[in-house]
């Protein structure tokens, strides 16, 4: 049966009919089982994907029947089917009009070994390891070089921090002369941006942020608790993580953490926003691993979801990630929740895909590489069922998984 056809959604009631009748189950279920549509192992270093689908989460637009042919790990030439020039040695995929998006991006993971196949399993190819450790860049170097399969890796030192030391490889900064010391070491590491932690002393952390500077340097991280949100902002946080520090302002006097979150005052919620979007900092609320430490309580829930849709209204840039890596939510698989979360929050889906990609991308410096669909850009795509925007489900069981042009999943 030949299913080169352009149609997108099986908006054709009668194929549709027809192919739950040759092959059973739902068209997309037929679409699987069909011999024509089966994809190679191995792409080899030119492919062309023919008959697919491709949609913009900027705009929402939808090309059916389409080519993309993609040489030596990126895109080379994009087109409808017929007007693309196949290069001659190509590897023939058929899409059979299935979606072909942009691999997500989960950006705050704690990674190891282990837990690489569950990342590329799940349609993540990108992440942002938010602690450094000393195998870490090795690991990002073989997957670059193509030794291991793996989604590419942005950096981050590991914590600089007082006292109590609460995490492995962290680096106490106790005093202001402390700071250019560590930071250094940091930059021999090779890392570029820093991470700044909760229990920074109020002259160790204005050391940090003047060293930083003069280096050109990047941070952000928690805010210290000795140092407030403000001072952070003003002070050029590049990035929050867990919406850190806001909790204080929200619920003066109020515990700590997660449960902070349990009565807030909404009067404070405009000028917070405001100061984060005159700041320029980004948020990566880390949401679903909040929601799982408040035993899913509905006030914490709900009242973070509101803020980071206040955020998201006044125009702060907000970034997707799951704080995977550390015992609580999974690799791969809790991205999607956190997807979930995101919409649950109020913004719309089609949104929440550009944030996991074309955001993402932009926030690591990476907006004209990866995060699209798009002549030039590196081959870090998924082949889904589904258009995302209708079904974003459909990202959680991708029938491909392409890391720099090459087959992984």
């Amino acid at each position: 049966m030949d299913l080169n056809v352009g149609t997108r959604g099986w908006e054709r009631p009668a194929l549709a009919a027809a192919l739950i009748v040759a092959c059973g189950g739902t068209p997309t279920e037929a679409v699987d089982t069909d011999p024509a549509c089966a994809l190679p192992t191995e792409l080899g270093s030119i492919s062309v994907f023919e008959n697919v689908s491709l949609v913009s989460y900027a705009t929402g637009a939808v090309q059916d029947g389409q080519s993309v042919v993609i040489r030596e790990g990126r895109i080379e030439v994009m087109g409808a089917d017929g007007e693309v020039q196949v290069p001659e040695g190509a590897t023939s995929v058929p899409g059979c009009g299935r979606f072909l998006v942009p691999g997500l991006a989960d950006m705050h993971v704690h990674l190891s070994r282990a837990d690489l196949p569950s990342y590329l399993d799940a349609g993540v190819t990108t992440v942002r390891n938010l602690w450094g450790f000393p195998d870490l860049l090795a690991m990002k170097q073989e997957i670059e070089s193509g030794t291991l399969d793996g989604p590419s890796i942005a950096v981050i030192s590991s914590g600089l921090d007082g006292t109590p030391e609460k995490w492995p490889f962290t680096q106490l900064v106790m005093e202001a002369e402390d700071a250019s010391p560590v930071i250094e070491a940091q930059v021999a590491h090779g890392y570029s941006t820093l991470k700044l932690y909760s229990d920074l002393r109020s002259e160790p952390f204005d050391a940090i942020v003047e060293d930083a500077r003069a280096r050109g340097l990047e941070y952000g991280g928690h805010v210290p608790h000795r140092v407030g949100l403000t001072r952070a902002l003003d002070a050029g946080y590049r990035f929050i993580e867990h919406l850190s520090g806001y909790e204080v302002v929200l619920n003066p006097g109020g515990p700590r953490g997660a449960f902070a979150w349990r009565t807030i005052d909404e009067s404070a919620i405009e000028g917070l926003v405001a100061q984060t979007v005159a700041a320029g900092t980004w948020n990566s609320p880390t949401l679903e691993i909040f929601a799982q430490i408040a035993n899913g309580e509905a006030a914490v829930v709900e009242n973070r979801r509101a803020f980071v849709h206040a955020l998201h209204e006044a125009g702060a840039p907000l970034l997707v990630g799951t704080d995977s890596g550390i015992g609580r939510t999974q690799p791969g698989v809790s991205l999607h929740k956190e997807i979930a979360q995101f919409v649950a929050a109020g913004i719309p889906v089609r949104e929440v895909l550009r944030i996991a990609t074309e955001e993402a991308a932009r926030f690591l410096g990476a907006g004209d590489d990866i995060g699209r669909v798009d002549v030039g850009f590196a081959a870090d795509l998924l082949l889904v069922r589904e258009n995302p925007i209708d079904d974003v489900t459909s990202l959680a069981d991708p029938v491909a998984v392409l890391v720099r042009g090459q087959r992984v999943r």
